[in-house]
């Protein structure tokens, strides 16, 4: 009998262990451009985060810090030509903006630091290349 197991033991350890994983991508063609942009949009953000991609280009819009871009410290890098940027520094309780922190105006220029902490908004008015910054700005 113990022979018996031993060899149907032996048997199993011997088969190839397969694992297939079922992992089945959404289907593209139902999302409208804007949906596309911004799930884009959404796994460029994730993956900054992650620290996968040290880049990520954002585009035009309003964003929280701490919610749609990772708080931190970033190199801008226009994507084409010149940005604007507005930074506020948080949402008031009726969903306004209380006023300007910082504003820059660069025509084909980057800014080579940048602090972000969480809760503050900025506004872009341009697509921007967000680098984490490393201590050393190259562009």
């Amino acid at each position: 009998m113990k022979k018996i197991i031993v060899m149907l033991l032996l048997v199993c350890l011997s088969l190839p262990l397969t694992v297939t994983a079922d992992v089945s991508m959404p289907d593209l063609t139902e999302y409208s451009t804007e949906d596309l942009i911004a799930l884009k949009t959404l796994i460029a953000q994730e993956m900054l985060e992650r620290g996968i991609e040290k880049q990520a280009t954002v585009p035009i819009g309003k964003y929280i810090i701490g919610v749609d871009i990772p708080a931190g410290t970033y190199t801008l890098k226009p994507a084409k030509s010149g940005f604007t940027i507005h930074v506020y520094p948080n949402v008031n309780k009726t969903g306004t903006y209380d006023y300007i922190y910082g504003e820059f105006v660069k025509s084909t220029e980057y800014i080579g630091k940048i602090e972000l902490p969480e809760g503050q908004v900025l506004e872009i008015d341009a697509n921007v290349i967000f680098t984490v910054y490393t201590g050393i700005s190259f562009f």
